[in-house]
């Protein structure tokens, strides 16, 4: 379940805001001001994936807000709500990175859909990441010609998947696998430029260097640190444990299994 946070202070906004998404099944959490919601990302950094946040607040207005939560999770999609009066310095923020606002009033049926649209779009950087490609394009001024090439795939897989979750609810696995597992391990992925490949069961596989090369092994080697080190951090609270990834290098016909 996708949790999405709401910073307003106005009640009726966040209750109605809350109201609305809820019909999509979002898990919502609410703040009445930004430094209550910085505290409750800091506490539900795994669980968070977007911030709503009022543009015009007392003390840290929501840009402020939204660039402090982006210290905290750089991956976590931030939305701004704005009024009217203040839309040209909205769409400004938009500009600096946040990833789009909402005007007061807003339309319900927008909102839901805007909100879908910024996720759909977030797991599509994650599977196929375009822009590494036009960034590649862009600054070697040329073409991307079919052709042979060396690359590193990573693989993260959970210890002993059946015997410690033969016990769980099917919505307990899911929770499991999707929010404490696909959702943090996922996002260290798309932060060192793979490409996730795919899924499979509680399996994760990450291809780096394709179709594009660069320096892949060694984003590979760090990647799958980092992914050791959350794993550890996962296990000190969940039931299941996560076997740390290892990473498979492909270099001509000599294959190098680093394992944790």
């Amino acid at each position: 379940m996708i949790t999405i946070l709401i910073v307003d202070d106005e009640e009726g906004i966040r209750m109605s805001l809350k109201k609305v998404l809820q019909r999509d099944g979002y898990e919502i959490l609410l703040a009445e001001n930004g430094t209550e919601a910085i505290e409750i990302v800091r506490r539900q950094l795994n669980e968070i994936e977007t911030v709503i946040s009022d543009f015009k607040m007392p003390g840290l207005d929501g840009l402020e807000t939204l660039t402090e939560i982006k210290k905290l999770k750089p991956e976590i999609i931030r939305i701004i709500l704005t009024g009217y009066a203040t839309l040209d310095r909205a769409i400004d923020s938009v500009n600096s990175g946040i990833d789009g606002f909402f005007t007061k009033p807003f339309d319900n049926n927008d909102i839901r859909s805007k909100i879908k649209e910024f996720h759909a779009k977030k797991r599509l950087k994650q599977v196929a990441p375009a822009q590494m490609v036009i960034d590649e394009l862009e600054v070697f001024n040329k073409s991307l010609a079919p052709g042979n090439q060396k690359f590193s795939i990573l693989f993260s897989d959970v210890h002993d998947f059946m015997k410690n979750t033969e016990d769980l609810t099917p919505r307990e696995l899911s929770d499991l696998l999707n929010r404490h597992y696909f959702y943090p391990l996922d996002d260290i992925d798309f932060k060192h430029r793979n490409e996730l490949d795919k899924q499979i069961g509680e399996t994760i596989m990450g291809v780096f260097g394709a179709p594009i090369a660069r320096d892949d092994a060694n984003r590979a080697d760090e990647c799958g640190i980092e992914m050791r080190a959350k794993a550890s951090g996962i296990n000190k609270d969940k039931i299941c444990p996560l076997l740390p990834p290892f990473v498979v290098h492909e270099i001509g016909s000599l294959r190098i299994i680093t394992a944790a």
